[in-house]
């Protein structure tokens, strides 16, 4: 992720993690010293998130401009 944080200085980065294991998540975000906001959602493929914008497999990008409206998927 740092490659496409040089490429857009005013891009902000947020993952949500989908795991099933939240321990894993946590391990993962701490060992690869990982700086951008990292959500956990326990709910997985059934999260609110996968089912509003239609998340067929991970990892899957999508870009949203300030007022939180998407962009391109």
């Amino acid at each position: 992720m740092p490659e496409i944080k040089k490429e857009a200085e005013n891009l902000e980065i947020i993952t949500i993690n989908v795991d099933k294991n939240k321990e894993d998540w946590f391990k993962n975000y701490i060992i690869n010293n990982i700086t951008c906001t990292s959500i956990y959602n326990k709910n997985g493929k059934y999260s609110d998130v996968f089912t509003k914008y239609n998340v067929f497999i991970t990892a899957a990008y999508y870009i949203f401009d300030k007022s939180g409206n998407l962009i391109e998927k």
